[in-house]
C-alpha cells in the first residue's frame, strides 16, 4: 500500500530526502514569491492610486 514502512524511512527516503525536501521548499518559496509579490504590489499601487486621487480631489 505504502512505498516507505515508516515516517523515518519517508523522511530519509533512501538517503536522497535532504535532495527531495530541499526541492519541495525551494518550489514552495518560487511559487509563494511568483503569487504573492505582485499582489502585494497590486495593493500597494491601488493604494497609492486612490490617495492621489484623494489629494487630487481635496486640491
Amino acid at each position: 500500500m505504502f512505498q516507505f514502512n515508516s515516517l523515518n524511512d519517508f523522511i530519509h527516503m533512501s538517503g536522497h530526502g535532504r535532495y527531495v525536501w530541499i526541492a519541495y521548499f525551494v518550489s514552495i518559496f518560487v511559487m509563494s514569491y511568483v503569487f504573492l509579490v505582485p499582489y502585494l504590489r497590486k495593493k500597494k499601487l491601488i493604494k497609492k492610486i486612490g490617495e492621489k486621487i484623494r489629494s487630487d480631489f481635496i486640491k
